[in-house]
This record gives structure tokens, C-alpha cells and sequence, in this order.
């Protein structure tokens, strides 16, 4: 059966216990005695502690065989690489442990995942923003080298983890390293016809991280620029930084960076040859060759100024003539917006931001794109991925998405990431956790959703209306909408009830499958 967020949290706090064999396990809560939990996509984690170590229990919440089976074989590889002293933690995979009630009184059992936590052990993101701001090179370097053994073994164990960045990375108190959350692991033989184009995501992230290491060992102020970059989140190299990276490494003569950079196709974002890449990391182990901190430090500095350039002051009376006249503000940007709000959106280059009332620019031009305010909101984005602003530039939601939606007459954010969609209210609060694979238009009071391949609909503070029931569904247009019901097209209202077949006027063009 599919679950709920509220039925597992439901079993996790029975005092009587819903587990086959982990009545032992000790659930971390918060003030209020509730346990701590995170949602990602379809899963529910729970920080535990059981046998006296420390775990993250996961629970899937769609009861989809083929995903459980691979759940299942991705525990069955760790374990037996786990023996061959690798860079990956406990990871046991439960069949049939916790028993879950549905709404209607029904029972069945779930599978759960326990993956261990070190003791004592931090996020890789963690780590950096330390040693960063504390300016420990020294630090940065005994991490780098241990990074780049761990990548050489990666890449010879054959697996594929899926989702290499620092979030899935931990450094423990030795200056180990290991890697954690292994929902997206394959292992795959390389006569295999699709081997590279599958290791190219793995091999695109160890890449993008040697260069940020590398270059935080030289400049260690330098993450502040990088952070929060698709280079240290998603397989994605961005071109603009590569000549920077090269120029740095022949300044020095630091040949292994030269080589990684020369291995980098941005435009297809792969790298040309793992084994090349291999032979480059094991150099970097003993390599003591810096990039040149001063170019980096410039390129610091520069971007910093660009952020904070704001236009010169000018008189009220000029800038109130600059008002009446679109034609001299059209000389200093390439693009202007209508005043919504009292604010302009304009765009110079490639650049984006925002004017006030009287032409001052408010909000600098540092984005990709940028759109009009409403109700004091308004979608940006940057380096790829979308954010939501106010109007003196603070986020409330960072730029980390794939997709936003801004509905000020609802005052909801439909977001995305990895695939699965939320919402979000407009402070930037979780109204539903990304738990649908599909979600249709904001615009209606009624939204329609997808998990897995069955759709139904939502309101805008979660509550399901309509059950996902259906094979597909199209947004509600005046009350109604059109579904796929065992195979027919049929038109429904807001509660469900058919009320004529649908094939008889068309259906709608927009439609969420």
C-alpha cells in the first residue's frame, strides 16, 4: 500500500512498538517529544540509535515492488563492499519491519532502510564551511587528499552512487571520509553498452569537487563564491569557471588540474575519460602544487564588487524625471519591465534585478532571469535553478529548484526538486513535502497531483480531495476537469462526481500525466 508522512509517524510513536525486530531502536525527538524527521521525494528518515551507534532509518513511502527490490540490492552490495574496508557506512535493508495503518483501519508492513551515522561525524558541507572560514589550509589539504583516494577507489569498486555531492559525504573525527544516502547506487559491468553514460554524473561530480577543493586550499575565502554552486550540489560543470580553474593551474604549473580541466566537455557535461581522471587524482595525492591564490583572490573580489554595484546617487529632481521617461532609463539597460509594485524589473547583458520607484536599483543585477513582483514576491533564478524573493532581496526560498511557481492569489509556491513536487506558503514554509511526482497548475483551487502513475487532487493546504485514483488528469477549468478513469475519458466536479463522458467536446490541452 502507499503511505502517508502522518501513518509512519503514527507507528513510529506507538508506545507498544510496530517493529518486527527493531524494538530496541531509540527515535531522537524534539521539544515537544515528536520525532525528528525529514522528508525527501517519497521517503520519511528518522535520526535513531540502535546497538549504541547512531543510524538514519528510512521508510519508502509508495510500496513499489521494483523500487523495494532495488532498495534491497543496494544493501546487498554494501554490505559486501563494506567488507573490503571501502568508504561507505552500515546500510541494512528490512523487509516487512514496521507494521502501518491506513485511514481506513487496514494493515500492512513496510520496508525500512537503517544507514549508519557515525559518531561525531559531519556533513562535507559542514566541514568546508569551517575550515573555509577559519582559513585552515592545512585542514583543506588533509581533506583534499583524502577525497581524491576516495575518489580513485569509486571509480575501481564499479559503483555508480547517483548522487555524489557534499550533502552525501560525511567526515568523520579521523579525517576519514564516507559516503552516505545510496538510493540511487548501481553497479554495472563496463560490457556494459550503457556503462559510461551512466558513471558520466559520478565521474562530472568528482571532477567539479577536486577543482573547488583545490582551489579553496589556495583561497580558502573562495567558497563563499562557490557555495551553494551546481559545482558543489548537481553533476553540472559550469564553463564560466573552467578558464579560471586553467589559468590558476599554468600560473602554477599544476599539471593534474590542467589535466582535469582538459578532460571536462561542458557543453555535453561529461568527462572524456574516467581511467585519465583516475591517473589524475592519484597525482594529486602527492602533488603539493597550488593554484595561484592571487588570480583567485581577484576573481573573489570581483565577483563580490559586481554583487554590491549599486548606481550613483542622483538628485530627487533627477530622479524624478528619470521616472517620467521610459527613454532614459531604456539608454542604461537593454530591457525594462512595467512598475509593479512600485518596483522595475530590468536587465543589462545577461544580468537581471530590480529598480525602485524612482530608477535606483534596488536589488542588484546578478541573476539569470528575473520576474515581476506580485504581492511582494517574485520568482529569480540563478546558476540554473529557481529561488523565491521579497522586495528588498532577501530570500525565502533559495535558488536550489528546478521549477517555481508564485500564486499570490493563493499565496502558494509550487516547487520541485529532483523530480518531486511541493508546496511551499509565502514565507517559504512547508504546506505539503515534496511527495508527488507530478503537479499540475496552482492557478485553481484545486490542485492536480501525481504519485507514481495514479493522479487525484489536492487543495492548497494539502488536504486530498480527490484521491489518486485516476490514470490521468487535466487541470480544473470552471469547476471541472477532465480524468482517464478504467480507460475513458469522463469530465468530473470538484468532489469527484462524473458528469459526462468527455470525448464528446475534446480535451483540454494541458494535462498532467
Amino acid at each position: 500500500m502507499s503511505l502517508s508522512v502522518y501513518q509512519v509517524l503514527e507507528s513510529v510513536e506507538n508506545g507498544e512498538g510496530r517493529f518486527r525486530s527493531l524494538r530496541d531502536v531509540v527515535f531522537e525527538r524534539d521539544r515537544t517529544g515528536r520525532p525528528v524527521f525529514t522528508v525527501s521525494g517519497r521517503m520519511i528518515s528518522f535520526p535513531v540509535s540502535w546497538q549504541d551507534r547512531s543510524y538514519v532509518l528510512k521508510c519508502l513511502l509508495d510500496r513499489n515492488n521494483e523500487r523495494l527490490a532495488e532498495r534491497n540490492s543496494v544493501a546487498v552490495i554494501v554490505g559486501q563492499k563494506i567488507q573490503q574496508n571501502s568508504y561507505l557506512v552500515d546500510y541494512r535493508y528490512l523487509s516487512n519491519e514496521l507494521l502501518v495503518f491506513d485511514d481506513m483501519g487496514r494493515s500492512g508492513y513496510a520496508d525500512v532502510v537503517l544507514m549508519e551515522m557515525p559518531e561525531g561525524a559531519k556533513y562535507l558541507y559542514v566541514a568546508f564551511d569551517e575550515f573555509c572560514l577559519e582559513g585552515n589550509r592545512e585542514k583543506l589539504r588533509e581533506l583534499f587528499r583524502e577525497f581524491c583516494r576516495m575518489a580513485v577507489w569509486l571509480i575501481d569498486s564499479g559503483l555508480v552512487h547517483g548522487a555524489l555531492c557534499p550533502k552525501n559525504m560525511l567526515l568523520l573525527p579521523d579525517g576519514a571520509l564516507r559516503l552516505i544516502n545510496y538510493e540511487q547506487m548501481r553497479m554495472i559491468s563496463e560490457e556494459s553498452p550503457d556503462y559510461e553514460a551512466i558513471r558520466d554524473a559520478d565521474n562530472v561530480m568528482l571532477a567539479n569537487m577536486v577543482l573547488g577543493q583545490k582551489a579553496m586550499i589556495a583561497c580558502p575565502e573562495i567558497y563563499r563564491t562557490l557555495k551553494g554552486d551546481p559545482m558543489f550540489l548537481r553533476p553540472v560543470v559550469r564553463s564560466s569557471f573552467l578558464p579560471l580553474f586553467l589559468e590558476a593551474a599554468d600560473r602554477t604549473g599544476c599539471l593534474p588540474i590542467q589535466k582535469i580541466v582538459g578532460l571536462i566537455d561542458p557543453c555535453n557535461r561529461i568527462l572524456r575519460d574516467r581511467n585519465a581522471l583516475r591517473e589524475a587524482l592519484l597525482q594529486l595525492v602527492e602533488d603539493t602544487t597550488d593554484l595561484d591564490a592571487d588570480l583567485l583572490k581577484e576573481f573573489v573580489a570581483e565577483r563580490s564588487a559586481f554583487s554590491a554595484e549599486t548606481p550613483k546617487s542622483v538628485s530627487p529632481a533627477d530622479e524624478g524625471s528619470r521616472m517620467t521617461s521610459r527613454s532614459l532609463l531604456e539608454e542604461r539597460y537593454d530591457w525594462i519591465g512595467p512598475v509593479c509594485e512600485s518596483m522595475i524589473c530590468v536587465s543589462k547583458g545577461d544580468r537581471w534585478g530590480y529598480l525602485d520607484y524612482t530608477g535606483k536599483e534596488v536589488i542588484a543585477l546578478h541573476y539569470d532571469w528575473a520576474d515581476d513582483f506580485a504581492e511582494g514576491r517574485a520568482c529569480v533564478l540563478l546558476e540554473g535553478y529557481y529561488g523565491l524573493i521579497d522586495k528588498k532581496g532577501n530570500e525565502i526560498l533559495p535558488p536550489v529548484y528546478e521549477e517555481l511557481e508564485w500564486n499570490c492569489l493563493f499565496g502558494t509556491v509550487k516547487a520541485s526538486v529532483d523530480g518531486s513536487f511541493g508546496l511551499f506558503d509565502r514565507n517559504g514554509n512547508s504546506v505539503v513535502p515534496m511527495i508527488y511526482n507530478t503537479m499540475g497548475s496552482i492557478d485553481n483551487e484545486l490542485i492536480v497531483v501525481g504519485v507514481e502513475d495514479r493522479f487525484g487532487y489536492i487543495r492548497h493546504d494539502g488536504t486530498v480531495v480527490i484521491p489518486p485514483v485516476y490514470d490521468e488528469a487535466y487541470d480544473f477549468q470552471n469547476g471541472k476537469a477532465v480524468v482517464v478513469h478504467d480507460g475513458r475519458y469522463v469530465e468530473i466536479d470538484s468532489s469527484g462526481a462524473i458528469l459526462r463522458e468527455a470525448n464528446e467536446y475534446g480535451v483540454p490541452e494541458k494535462v498532467c500525466r
